[in-house]
């Protein structure tokens, strides 16, 4: 109804600090009218948190690109930009060189690989082309993320761990001892590999509460298949049997 609605907050340049058919919107100046890093950012993270999963992605990219723009050009990240044209540096009251500008970077980061507090983030939805990140640094691990509209990898150290045969988002992953963890959303079948066990080991996948008994393969990957929906978190735990 409100952000994505292009007579008030949505467009080629988002989101403007106030909506397009406010009479102050005309202004173009400071808060009436320009667009600033700090609130992408925190729109942003109410999309992701919320689960908007795809407009979160939309929302990114026109971010990203919004940086880009005068980066290319000027090498410049400014205070708040023209929600019309994307300049930073049209008016005289944006500093070319604000910390919070490279906000709007970050939020491309985010969405293709994050931490939270129930474990790590990452993927995403909508993609229409190859997007990658790449030396993520968490503690003493790189992390290394490949999405596109066909594919999700994710590498530790250089390693594959997860790959997906469709764009997806993975929530809450995490990687114990003797199992691993975690929520994906995605769209229709897919086949998913976890590559975090020893070669040949017996293990159980549990999908929804629904669980299975199968093998790693020589590479310690176990690989099945799930239905999955992008309004909906499923549930998913893999957990070595011990032999008796």
């Amino acid at each position: 109804e409100h952000l994505l609605n292009p007579k008030e907050f949505w467009g080629e340049y988002v989101i403007p600090s106030i909506s397009r058919d406010d009479p102050a919107f005309k202004d173009n100046n400071y808060w009436r009218g320009r667009i600033w890093g700090p609130m992408n950012f925190l729109v942003y993270e109410g999309l992701r948190q919320y689960g908007f999963d795809q407009t979160s992605y939309l929302f990114a990219l026109k971010s990203v690109r919004l940086f880009m723009k005068e980066w290319l050009e000027e090498s410049h990240y400014h205070e708040n930009y023209n929600a019309e044209t994307g300049e930073g540096d049209d008016v005289p009251n944006s500093d070319p060189f604000y910390s919070w500008g490279a906000l709007l970077a970050l939020i491309g980061v985010e969405e293709l690989f994050d931490v939270e507090e129930s474990g790590l983030r990452f993927g995403s939805l909508g993609v229409q082309e190859i997007n990658e990140l790449h030396n993520y640094r968490v503690g003493s691990d790189t992390y290394s993320i490949k999405v596109g509209p066909n594919t999700t990898e994710a590498r530790r150290n250089g390693k594959l761990f997860f790959r997906a045969d469709n764009a997806v988002v993975v929530r809450s992953y995490r990687k114990l001892p003797d199992s691993v963890e975690f929520t994906m959303k995605g769209n229709g079948l897919t086949k998913i590999s976890v590559i975090e066990f020893n070669p040949s080991t017996r293990v159980e996948v549990c999908i929804d509460g629904k669980c299975m008994e199968t093998m790693t393969d020589g590479d310690g990957a176990v690989s099945f298949e799930a239905e999955l929906d992008q309004r909906k978190h499923v549930h998913i735990k893999i957990s070595v049997l011990q032999r008796r």
